[in-house]
């Protein structure tokens, strides 16, 4: 009985695997011995089945080369997380380098109607505005002219330039100058003086007279 070779194509793949019945396999190559047109499509299925093994190959192969790719991705990611973090270590350290210098870097504040002088509760009170002072000089004078006695009172004020900075204008901060303790009622006269004071207290009122153009006088009885 001869068989349709539909039928028989249908059943080459399991006769080519070896899994078919012994009955199948008799009909298969009793078909196959007389049917030139499936011999073909049989022989065409081995060739396929031979080529099997260079196309897992070639995928064997194209996945190795995509593994590469991704091992390659991962360290260049790498890279460019630790560039990243690099920049922002040397930033901050750019930054925090320069905030220390601005910290150190000490001058004394001049005067612009920025600084005033009162009294209050009898002391004598400095204030300042848009700046914060972190030192005082202050050099209290008394001299005598005419059997006249005057007492005078200079001060300067100091800062950094990070607090010129981060200091608004618009903030006022206040200073004793000098206490009802220690006779703040006996001053006649409060300076603001950003020259030298050295020997500024034993300077008699001639000598005083020629530095007094270059002081601002904020506060007298």
């Amino acid at each position: 009985m001869r068989y349709p070779c539909k039928l028989i194509q249908d059943i080459l793949p399991l006769y080519h695997d070896g899994v078919c019945s012994q009955e199948s396999k008799e009909i298969v190559e009793q078909h196959l011995s007389d049917c030139e047109e499936c011999r073909k499509y049989y022989d065409d299925l081995c060739g396929v089945d031979a080529m099997e093994p260079d196309r897992a190959l070639n995928k064997e192969n194209e996945m190795k080369k995509a593994e590469s790719f991704k091992g390659i991705k991962k360290r260049l990611l790498k890279k460019q997380v630790l560039l990243i973090l690099v920049s922002f270590a040397v930033f901050f350290v750019l930054i925090f380098s320069v905030i220390g210098s601005l910290k150190h870097t000490k001058y004394i504040i001049p005067y612009e109607n920025n600084i005033f002088v009162s009294m209050v509760d009898n002391q004598l009170i400095g204030r300042l505005q848009g700046n914060e002072a972190n030192h005082l000089k202050i050099k209290r004078v008394e001299t005598m002219n005419n059997n006249q006695k005057t007492t005078y009172l200079f001060f300067c004020m100091s800062s950094t330039k990070w607090d010129e900075i981060v200091t608004s204008d618009k903030i006022y901060s206040e200073y004793l100058l000098s206490s009802s303790e220690k006779g703040a009622n006996e001053i006649d006269k409060v300076y603001y003086y950003t020259g030298d004071y050295t020997n500024l207290e034993e300077m008699d009122e001639a000598e005083l007279q020629t530095i007094l153009p270059s002081c601002e006088l904020l506060w007298s009885k």
